[in-house]
């Protein structure tokens, strides 16, 4: 009898320890996962807001915003180390890709300058006169001297669409230095380029549509 019992407790405590040691190896697993968790980053406008028109220039004006490349239309960040050459950030994202970010940021300069009556995205049932076309390209961190730069190129065409004939275009190549040498750092970079483009786009667009309607 008491070498049965004695079995019985050499089994209790052989399960309780590997109960024990399975516990400890879960937990180690949870710390590791949770360091691999992915880390979303978005473009954001760092600008100032700018002042509003006294009136608008034009009563809609739609916007279309394409991406140029992989790279622009994609979640996964890159990065490179030489020319086109290409990586990506394996825990880190856009939430939102950057094509579909610069079409809302610029949305919001738009409407905070007045610039038109109406804005609207193209495929909208707005009528429009005036159709600003966007490509966006290149979208990466430079890593060729960390903590390296982040580089965008913007291509913007304003299109008369009554003539059916493209009015102007406008050709920027960004870059803006990042603090740090990694995703984080990139997004920031990137955020301050693409607000740089913005600066620039503002008034080209303005100074266009005014030609455009003393001409007219």
């Amino acid at each position: 009898m008491n070498v049965l019992i004695d079995l019985d407790r050499r089994r209790g405590l052989a399960l309780l320890g590997a109960s024990g040691l399975w516990l400890s190896l879960s937990g180690c697993v949870s710390v590791g996962h949770s360091s691999g968790l992915q880390v979303h980053h978005r473009l954001h406008d760092v600008g100032p807001p700018p002042q509003a028109l006294p009136k608008p220039l034009v009563n809609a004006l739609l916007i279309q915003v394409l991406p140029g490349d992989a790279l622009a239309d994609s979640h996964t960040m890159a990065y490179a180390r030489a020319p086109q050459q290409f990586a990506f950030y394996q825990q880190s994202q856009w939430l939102e890709r950057p094509s579909r970010m610069v079409a809302s940021l610029l949305t919001r300069r738009l409407e905070a300058r007045g610039l038109a009556a109406a804005l609207g995205r193209l495929g909208e049932p707005l009528q429009a006169d005036w159709l600003l076309s966007l490509s966006l390209e290149d979208v990466h961190h430079d890593f060729a001297s960390p903590p390296g730069l982040g580089r965008l190129n913007l291509r913007a065409e304003l299109l008369d669409r009554r003539q059916r004939q493209r009015q102007a275009q406008l050709r920027l190549s960004l870059q803006a230095a990042a603090t740090s040498a990694d995703a984080a750092g990139a997004a920031q970079a990137l955020s301050r380029a693409l607000s740089q483009g913005l600066d620039q786009l503002l008034p080209w667009l303005e100074s266009e549509l005014r030609r455009a309607g003393a001409a007219s």
